[in-house]
């Protein structure tokens, strides 16, 4: 931590963790599933068995979407359009040093920061993303019953992969390793595309948010597009019956080709057709991942073409 009176950041309590965080589980607490006190939300979560206090803003903010590393999430109004936010979206992919989640939920057109903690993916490349707030946080905090926040129709999940995060993780893979992979620059074009894991989670926050008839669709924001994603419904039902995206075997298929996107320097096209010969090689059908991307151009924050 940078200092006494700073505060704790989402890498800080994941590290601290253990006994000096119970305290934080304070008794007394309003009734209904998250507290209201001084303009703030309270939400206790345990992620990883640990437990954890995080405020959350009532009052919506009315500037650009930003990285937040404290415990202390946002809410945002929307705009008329949702480019607007999509392309402050695709300008932190440029300039963030680390990864964020928000949620836009409709018919109340807000965007809540649903990133929780930051900490090392399960990849290969051992890159860090986000945690978002568990399954169980995210219901109660959208449930109807929370004083100023509505029960959702739909909700878009959204989330940017910010090139510099990459090119810092890749970089821990030790040059020797990086140089079988193809090099820095060309592996950080990974983060062009959603990663396995990425569809994962989509698949649990539509099996989640699908008995109170809540439609999820989930969308990444990278340096040149938005792209939309969704798996079959066979690879929706393989990790709704709890199995691990490491032990996945269409997903193992899916990184790999992946990489070979980065390596080979393709477009999304020609990964696509490589995607598809890959699963089909390997016993699938080959529509198992889907993309849809709406490709933009660089913009700054403020939502202009750069």
């Amino acid at each position: 931590m940078s200092g006494s009176d700073a505060p704790p950041t989402r890498r800080d309590l994941l590290v601290v963790g253990g006994a000096g965080l119970a305290g934080l589980v304070l008794p007394g607490c309003c009734r209904g599933p998250i507290c209201l006190r001084d303009g703030r939300y309270e939400l206790r979560a345990r992620l990883r068995g640990q437990p954890y206090l995080f405020h959350i803003d009532q009052r919506l903010r009315t500037g650009p979407l930003q990285l937040n590393r404290t415990t202390h999430l946002r809410r945002y109004k929307g705009h008329a359009t949702v480019a607007t936010r999509e392309a402050q979206l695709i300008s932190l992919a440029w300039t963030a040093d680390d990864e964020e989640a928000f949620f836009l939920t409709r018919p109340d057109n807000v965007w809540t920061e649903v990133g929780a903690l930051t900490e090392r993916g399960g990849n290969r490349a051992g890159v860090h993303g986000v945690r978002p707030l568990p399954m169980k946080s995210l219901l109660d905090l959208f449930s109807g019953r929370v004083d100023g926040i509505g029960a959702p129709q739909t909700i878009v999940s959204y989330h940017y992969h910010p090139r510099n995060l990459a090119r810092r993780a890749l970089r821990e893979m030790g040059p020797e390793r990086l140089r079988r992979f193809g090099g820095l620059d060309r592996m950080v074009r990974m983060v062009n595309l959603p990663s396995a894991s990425d569809f994962h989670l989509h698949v649990w926050l539509q099996a989640t948010f699908a008995p109170r008839r809540v439609a999820v669709t989930s969308k990444v924001a990278v340096s040149d597009a938005i792209i939309g994603y969704d798996v079959s419904a066979p690879v929706a039902l393989r990790v709704r019956s709890g199995q691990r995206v490491t032990r996945m075997s269409e997903m193992l298929v899916y990184e790999r080709a992946r990489v070979d996107f980065a390596r080979q320097e393709w477009t999304r096209r020609q990964f696509r057709h490589h995607l598809t010969a890959e699963l089909k090689k390997a016993g699938f059908k080959g529509d198992e991942f889907r993309l849809r991307v709406d490709r933009r151009g660089s913009v700054n924050a403020d939502g202009g073409s750069a």
